[in-house]
């Protein structure tokens, strides 16, 4: 739901942490020669091995492809992208539309572009990705439009920008995600030139 976590176990014993505001579709008993589920949304895998049978997370027309590992799927319906972030293991990336896969190692981020096709493979620091899975919220030089998305699912409140030039306004910072939503409002208002005006569940963000 938004607003809130799941932990869950699959037949196979892989343990499976979901974001705010994810889907994971996976059969009851893995049946055939893979392993596969669907997400949307944003999760964290810990994939029990398997060599005779690879896991497969398919997400908007990508397949992430293991044996065992660690990783975290970024695949929300309102981001333009797929972020697949490695944090320890192997891992394999095919794209539908392209017969050549690419092979993650630990500390990089395939991103997948949902519009264009395109995918691009960079070295990150991987705690940014996995933060929400540790209770907390990490932004480096990411747009407001980006982070107000993950505030509104954690939160489950409403966002309107006043205008297009607010939504690029890019922000680095971190909070526990416990926090009450005003600690989270002052910190951005205080590092940034924006306002926030919130009524119950609503927020309208402004210039300054």
């Amino acid at each position: 739901p938004r607003g809130g976590e799941y932990v869950l176990t699959l037949a196979d014993g892989t343990l499976v942490c979901l974001n705010a505001g994810s889907k994971l579709r996976f059969p009851v008993q893995f049946n055939g020669d893979t392993r596969r589920v669907e997400l949307e949304g944003e999760g964290y895998f810990q994939v029990v091995r398997d060599e005779k049978k690879p896991f497969v997370v398919g997400a908007s027309g990508v397949d992430i492809t293991v044996l065992g590992t660690e990783f975290n799927v970024s695949n929300y319906p309102e981001n333009m992208d797929v972020q697949t972030t490695l944090v320890e293991g192997c891992v394999k990336i095919n794209v539908e539309q392209d017969k050549e896969s690419y092979i993650l190692q630990p500390g990089e981020q395939a991103v997948f572009n949902k519009t264009s096709g395109e995918l691009h493979v960079s070295a990150v620091d991987v705690s940014y990705a996995i933060a929400w899975k540790e209770g907390r919220l990490r932004f480096r030089d990411r747009p407001l439009k980006e982070i107000m998305d993950f505030i509104s699912r954690w939160y489950d409140v409403q966002i309107f920008f006043s205008n297009e030039n607010v939504k690029k306004v890019r922000f680095t910072g971190a909070i526990m995600k416990f926090k009450p939503l005003e600690d989270l409002i002052r910190m951005i208002e205080k590092t940034s030139q924006v306002r926030f005006s919130v009524k119950n569940k609503t927020i309208v963000i402004s210039e300054e």
